[in-house]
């Protein structure tokens, strides 16, 4: 019976654990030493007692079949080679697969036959079934492999598949299904039972979903943080207690006050930073993910590759490292499958058998930037073009620049692969990435040279939760605008305003001829637009990929930080706008995504 009160302090030790279970396979396979062995078997042994303790009887069975084979490495009687490493590294992404559902369904049994299997191959045992709960010995005998005889003569504890096939009682092939239907849910048995229709199963998970209560996502936080934080918390009791003091005795305009208001505000500001810092994780859980990603897709052409990480101590927020987690796949699946090449042309190209790819975090002003690179094939400008026109994703007469040719990649159904491949050529990925990256206000750039390599430089902002921001008016009323998304601010009062017959209104800003255009036209309709399209006025220069506009606005309110707050519901699919916000003066306002606001611009203007 699993014990559903201890099962989520289990499930959020466990994912830590097999994520260190992760990095040191990684590691053994280009260092193996007796450390790293010794790290990964207290790992392995670990998740296996606790596993025990809330009553994961299967899962815990696996792990254990897992650790035998640790041991056989620290006693030196496998090698930590590739093959072993990878087996190792199969049964940790199981144990996370089966640690995610577990979080939804506690009494979830994944299917371990083939993995079991696998592991076996490495003790000399076969296993051809799963082990019945109520057979609950051997598996979790506290020294290691004392189910199974390896390195000492104890007897092999038999389970009851194992016993059933020697004794001729049942065949290898009635165990197997046997022990299939054990894995079998309960809505599977219920419809082929002909108990319910499958439209039954699917209404009542519909109801399990909207009912159950999944688990609070936690997050590690440093003692030191949240020391500093209940200290500023503290500073802050004290300023609030001086202020209420002035104000009950009369003297709210005193010089004592009117400092402690002053400290409030800074000790306020150091708050709020210390806060948003408890939500900020190291990037070197996500890089280890994506080395992992490389790995098996090298292997699974006969690539050799070598990574290379850095500025794996740089800080992102938590929310912003989950939403870069599947572009971040795309991009590196499609370097090690399109940009790598295999050893005989690299041989011919006079490189090195093994490709480098590096994963680089970056650290700047109120962002972080995540730098992929290899030293590939690079990519081939003029067969871009010709497939983008081939697949009519582009005008057969245009002439792009490089960089927009390289940013045709992105685009929704574009690929040059001539064949299909498990990896890549089906034309869908690299928009998600840029789609995704769109969506939490960053962007892409990317350098290339033909034979020697591609790079890909994603800049991201640091957080999503407070952010810098510029308060507009437009048409009556106040608008925030993130800070990151604008390239400057112009007084429109002196500079000249031209028509042309193609692109509309244009200003001519120091030697860069740029299209102007009313922000309001691209946000929901308003019944009062104040300003005529002659007038002058402050406008706000916006650019996105090799897109630049600027967008008239009424005037500059200010500068201040802003607490966003996401949309729901319905709000969320209105164009124009990521969030709300609540401003200084204590007015709701609309957050507006102006990337969203130039590409939206730059799709009318083709």
């Amino acid at each position: 019976m699993v014990d559903i009160d201890f099962l989520p302090t289990f499930l959020d030790e466990a994912s830590e654990t097999l994520e260190r279970w992760e990095s040191v396979c990684l590691k053994l396979e280009n260092t193996a030493n007796t450390e790293l062995l010794d790290d990964l078997f207290r790992s392995a042994h670990n998740i296996k007692g606790s596993s025990k303790s809330v009553g994961l009887i299967e899962f815990g069975a696996l792990v254990h079949r897992a650790e035998d084979v640790i041991t056989r490495m620290k006693n030196d009687e496998i090698k930590p080679n590739a093959a072993v490493i990878s087996v190792l590294l199969e049964c940790q992404k199981v144990l996370s697969d089966w640690v995610e559902k577990l979080r939804d369904e506690p009494t979830f049994v994944l299917p371990t036959q083939q993995i079991l299997e696998n592991l076996s191959d490495f003790l000399k045992v076969k296993t051809p079934h799963k082990l019945q709960e109520d057979l609950g010995f051997g598996l979790f005998d506290e020294e290691p492999g004392s189910d199974i005889a390896i390195a000492s003569n104890r007897p092999i504890h038999k389970d009851l598949g194992t016993i059933l096939i020697e004794s001729g009682s049942a065949s290898a092939q009635q165990v197997e299904d046997a022990v299939k239907l054990q894995t079998r849910r309960l809505g599977e048995v219920l419809v082929d039972a002909g108990v319910v229709t499958p439209d039954t199963i699917k209404s009542a998970l519909e109801i399990q979903k909207g009912t159950g209560q999944r688990q609070e996502e936690t997050i590690r936080v440093s003692l030191r943080k949240l020391d500093s934080v209940i200290q500023l918390i503290g500073e802050l009791s004290i300023q609030h207690a001086i202020v209420c003091n002035a104000r009950d005795v009369g003297r709210v305009n005193e010089f004592s006050s009117i400092e402690a208001i002053g400290l409030a505000h800074k000790v306020i500001q150091d708050l709020q930073s210390e806060a948003m810092s408890l939500r900020m994780q190291t990037l070197d859980v996500l890089f280890q993910r994506m080395e992992r990603v490389c790995r098996d897709v090298a292997n699974q052409q006969k690539k050799s590759i070598q990574i290379v990480l850095k500025g794996t101590e740089v800080e992102l927020d938590k929310t912003v490292i989950e939403r870069m987690k599947d572009p971040l796949v795309h991009i590196l699946r499609n370097a090690v499958d399109h940009g790598i090449e295999d050893a005989k042309v690299r041989a011919l190209s006079e490189k090195d058998a093994t490709a480098i790819i590096t994963i680089e975090g970056i650290q700047t002003a109120g962002n972080v930037s995540i730098r992929i690179s290899d030293d590939g094939r690079g990519l081939n400008e003029e067969r871009i073009l010709s497939k983008a026109i081939e697949r009519g994703l582009v005008s057969a007469g245009a002439k792009p620049s490089k960089e927009e040719i390289y940013q045709m990649i992105f685009l929704p159904g574009f690929s040059t692969a001539e064949k299909l491949t498990d990896v890549s050529g089906r034309g869908v990925g690299l928009d998600v990435v840029k789609r995704a990256v769109d969506d939490l206000g960053g962007s892409i750039a990317i350098e290339s040279r033909l034979g020697h390599g591609t790079q890909f430089l994603i800049n991201l902002p640091s957080t999503l939760s407070i952010l810098n921001a510029v308060v507009i008016n437009l048409s009556d009323r106040l608008y925030a605008v993130p800070v990151q998304d604008v390239e400057e601010v112009v007084d429109m009062s002196s500079i000249q305003i031209e028509r042309t017959t193609q692109r509309g209104r244009i200003i001519n800003l120091r030697g860069r001829i740029l299209p102007v255009e009313r922000l309001a036209t691209f946000l929901p309709p308003h019944t009062n637009d104040s300003m005529q399209s002659e007038k002058k006025s402050i406008a706000i220069i916006a650019r996105h990929q090799s897109t630049t506009v600027a967008l008239e606005v009424d005037g500059i309110v200010g500068q201040q930080s802003i607490v966003v707050r996401q949309l729901e519901g319905k709000l969320s699919q209105v164009p124009g706008f990521s969030g709300g916000t609540i401003l200084a003066s204590g007015e709701p306002s609309m957050i507006i995504h102006l990337p969203q606001i130039v590409k939206s611009y730059a799709s009318l203007a083709k």
